[in-house]
């Protein structure tokens, strides 16, 4: 995902939820998460880091969504738990939560994955890259764990 959406996401979502665009900074948007660093933090830190983490998430609008949609998109993701925008207690821009999701997944058949640890394409600059994504096939599921790789 390009660094610059994910910042415009970020931004939205801190006007959206406290209607400040000020409280934006330049440190890593989503640095509770850190995957590669996860097995060095002490149980207390791993705590702060749960909390934080679940407390609200960057992403994309309902408006973005749907343009996104409009393009013919086969899939969404990103480095966050839900990739839409989400507020604490899971407010979203309307009363129901995960709007995109339900929108773009459940009404347009466009597949979503969270969590991705994209440290190492931003680190390199890889803003292009050719994206394989291998989920594993379960019957009568509504998900997958699968193996996301990016050819660059």
């Amino acid at each position: 995902m390009n660094i610059f959406i994910r910042y415009i996401a970020l931004l939205t979502l801190t006007v959206a939820v406290t209607g400040n665009a000020q409280e934006v900074n330049d440190e890593p948007l989503n640095d509770n998460w850190a995957p590669s660093e996860w097995d060095s933090f002490d149980a207390a830190e791993k705590a702060r880091r749960r909390v934080a983490f679940n407390a609200g998430s960057p992403g994309f609008g309902l408006s973005a969504c749907e343009y996104l949609a409009s393009r013919k998109i086969i899939l969404t993701g990103g480095d966050s738990w839900p990739t839409e925008a989400v507020g604490a207690n899971l407010g979203g821009e309307g009363p129901q939560p995960f709007e995109c999701h339900l929108r773009m997944m459940t009404k347009r058949g466009i597949w979503n994955i969270e969590n991705l640890d994209l440290t190492q394409l931003v680190e390199d600059k890889a803003y292009e890259f050719l994206f394989v994504w291998a989920p594993l096939k379960l019957k009568d599921a509504t998900g997958s764990p699968g193996n996301p790789v990016a050819l660059y």
